[in-house]
């Protein structure tokens, strides 16, 4: 493309030097004539005359001439250049059109993997946290369970109505100072028979 313009530059600096070349040579021309006719009869130097107006006239002809192939030229450029141009439009769009449709699929298999994969977290998320929160009573059961034991065997054993009591503590009406005491009582049992 930068050379086709160069191509119209160059050509266009031309057709300014014909035209400045030409303009001296009619300008010379109208000199000679100024100077004919003013320093001999017109009928002698008719001749001269005529010559001159013949001269300019093959010296117009030769530039017209010479400006219709440049403007052929020009125009042949200037095709050129708009095919050149209006073909790598139309690559350039076909390129684009293939990057979008390429992106939106690519987006599309994203998305569907990233919502699969977001619907996956939050099932084994959900999971985990049900799965903690039950285990998380377990261990409060089974501690409680294991405070239980420990005191019965600390007190040599229990009988039913002990035992309802007990149990009424830990599970049905929870007396957290109760439990509480009893496991400091239990803990201090273990640490004096040892």
């Amino acid at each position: 493309m930068k050379k086709n313009a160069d191509v119209i530059a160059v050509m266009f600096e031309e057709v300014s030097n014909l035209l400045k070349t030409v303009d001296k040579r009619i300008n010379d021309q109208h000199q000679k004539l100024d100077d004919v006719a003013t320093k001999a009869d017109v009928s002698r130097d008719k001749a001269a005359i005529e010559n001159a107006f013949l001269q300019t006239s093959r010296n117009l002809s030769v530039v017209d001439q010479k400006l219709n192939r440049i403007s052929a030229s020009v125009r042949d450029s200037e095709y050129q250049i708009r095919s050149g141009l209006e073909s790598i439009s139309s690559i350039l769009n076909e390129q684009e059109k293939e990057r979008l449709a390429r992106d939106s699929q690519m987006l599309k298999l994203k998305s569907k993997r990233m919502v699969m994969a977001f619907v996956f977290l939050f099932l084994l998320f959900s999971v985990s946290l049900i799965g903690n929160v039950y285990h998380r009573k377990e261990m409060k059961r089974m501690s409680d369970n294991d405070i239980k034991y420990r005191y019965i065997k600390m007190t040599g054993g229990i009988d039913a109505n002990n035992l309802s009591k007990l149990e009424d503590v830990f599970l049905y009406r929870k007396d957290e100072k109760w439990i509480e005491e009893i496991r400091r009582k239990v803990d201090e049992h273990e640490n004096n028979k040892r």
